[in-house]
């Protein structure tokens, strides 16, 4: 768990608040493929003054995708976010591969 924090933040908070503030130095299409698996498993945007201050992109804000992201893994159990997290990646990667073999 070395770099999901702001990836499970910014994918979430692109998906629930329709801003694209949070982690902008990565594409946005993975972070909200593994956000709406994430949602269908119960996990939502946290109603938080750090979370709120994400999706304004204040000045103050830039970095605070990762305690954010942080409280969303805390909440919801470790384990459990970063399985419906990563599971999106690990069946793209999967078909990818089995349509190189085909």
């Amino acid at each position: 768990m070395v770099d999901e924090p702001p990836h499970v933040a910014s994918g979430l908070s692109y998906l629930e608040t329709h801003v694209f503030h949070a982690n902008l130095q990565h594409p946005p299409l993975l972070k909200e493929i593994s956000a709406l698996f994430l949602l269908m498993a119960g996990d939502h945007w946290p109603k938080s003054q750090l979370a709120d201050a994400v999706t304004r992109g204040d000045q103050e804000a830039a970095n605070l995708e990762w305690p954010v992201g942080n409280n969303i893994i805390h909440e919801n159990g470790a384990d459990r976010v970063m399985f419906w997290g990563r599971l999106p990646s690990i069946l793209l990667a999967a078909l990818l591969g089995g349509l190189i073999y085909w």
